[in-house]
């Protein structure tokens, strides 16, 4: 399998929720839409959304000048140039705030899309949407976005070659736009109902509140797995190493009790 399930699901993830969102789906109507995407390295995921028509232009920005150049041949060679700007960039250095609506961070590790966001805030908070995909650290991702004021409105989980990529819909978080999980009503909520707030949020950073949420059966099929993997270490350890085990099977069949499986 290969990196085109990834970009796919990055691409369907910006065009659904620029159809969802008022705001962006004048500006489509318009033409006015840009996309910055950050770590472009040949500027697939531009170039795939210009053909589409699902953005007007963008800007593919990258630290090194290598992608950059095969992105410019690329970019010249689908007659788009005219719409893709290659601008060399470390992170979002090189963006100005409300320069584009749309931020894509995607294809590096949890890390390093939280070191960019907190190095450009200005920059990352003035779009209307981020859309974030690390390949590593997904639960600190999560957990650090809720500290810097960000909101996940949008998250679904993609399979490739064997491992699980969350790719996230994200935007700067204010009183009426607040974090998922605080808004989980207790009525009527399934599994939610049953956890505490400390809960929620452990279950909504370490396996995303909209995966869960939405029963996505590719977190479905994460789970079950972890649950056999879990369960066979904790017939085989002892002592606090069980106990841990235990814990995180714990957590595990809450998660699963939420998305009623």
């Amino acid at each position: 399998m290969s990196k085109r399930i990834r970009l796919a699901a990055i691409a369907d993830m910006i065009a659904a929720q620029i159809a969802a969102d008022a705001l962006l789906a004048k500006r489509r109507a318009e033409g006015r839409i840009v996309l910055a995407d950050i770590g472009t390295d040949h500027a697939y995921l531009p170039l795939d959304l210009c053909k589409k028509g699902v953005i007007s232009s963008a800007i593919a920005a990258d630290v090194k000048e290598g992608p950059l150049r095969i992105a410019n041949a690329h970019i010249t060679e689908a007659h788009l140039s005219d719409r893709i700007e290659t601008r060399l960039s470390d992170g979002l250095s090189s963006i100005h705030p409300g320069e584009a609506d749309i931020l894509a961070v995607c294809g590096m590790g949890g890390e390093l899309v939280l070191h960019i966001l907190q190095t450009n805030p200005m920059t990352a908070k003035a779009a209307r949407m981020l859309i974030l995909s690390p390949h590593s650290k997904a639960y600190d991702t999560r957990a650090a976005l809720r500290e810097l004021r960000f909101t996940i409105f949008a998250e679904d989980l993609v399979c490739e070659d064997g491992k699980y990529y969350p790719v996230m819909a994200v935007r700067a978080a204010d009183e009426e736009n607040e974090t998922a999980e605080h808004r989980i009503p207790m009525e009527g909520a399934g599994g939610w109902a049953a956890l505490t707030e400390a809960e929620r949020i452990e279950l909504s950073c370490r396996y995303g509140y909209h995966p869960l949420q939405n029963r996505s059966p590719i977190l479905a099929d994460f789970l079950q797995k972890e649950e056999r993997r879990l369960s066979a270490i904790k017939v085989r350890t002892s002592g606090s190493r069980r106990d841990e085990v235990a814990k995180e099977l714990d957590l595990l069949n809450k998660a699963l009790a939420v998305m009623r499986i």
